[in-house]
């Protein structure tokens, strides 16, 4: 749909609506150019943070990156153990330097918990230090990937479109 406004002397407003389907898959036959990215609407994402104010901007971050976001907070590993055990979600953000139970603790119990989707369940790990060892350290925990601090947008888009199944 098209559509225009126009006030002599004063310019004019060209509206353009188009409609397309979302999917999780990344474009990259783009000849260097921007991927393109599109996620499903209303994910469903438990975010460990212990920190509010980073709570608060990645929770505008993802508002603003994706199509209706549904972001449950926890604010340590432990109390992400209590939420995953009564809710499901399509991808756990889990900080690995907390107090009570740091990331890297909690995904391991994750995993070593009974059920299928347990062991499934895309868990990202979010971390300042983007070390060598650290990544080694999600990696072995169970996390399925990592993004750095401060988060990105196409990195935190890309490692969303790998872990999440379309």
């Amino acid at each position: 749909e098209i559509r225009l406004n126009s006030v002599h002397g004063s310019g004019s407003e060209f509206i353009i609506t188009m409609p397309f389907k979302v999917s999780a898959t990344i474009n990259e036959n783009m000849n260097g150019a921007q991927p393109v990215l599109a996620i499903k609407p209303c994910l469903r994402i438990l975010l460990v943070e212990d920190a509010p104010l980073n709570q608060l901007v990645a929770t505008e971050l993802m508002k603003k990156w994706l199509v209706e976001p549904q972001v449950e907070l926890a604010e340590n590993g432990k109390e992400a153990l209590e939420k995953i055990q009564k809710a499901t979600y399509d991808v756990v953000l889990m900080d690995v330097r907390m107090p009570i139970m740091d990331g890297l603790e909690a995904t391991r119990r994750i995993r070593n918990m009974e059920s299928a989707y347990f062991k499934t369940v895309p868990i990202v790990g979010l971390t300042a230090n983007v070390i060598h060892h650290q990544m080694e350290e999600c990696m072995e925990a169970g996390m399925n990937g990592f993004i750095s601090k401060p988060i990105r947008q196409e990195e935190f888009l890309q490692i969303l479109a790998k872990q999440i199944p379309a």
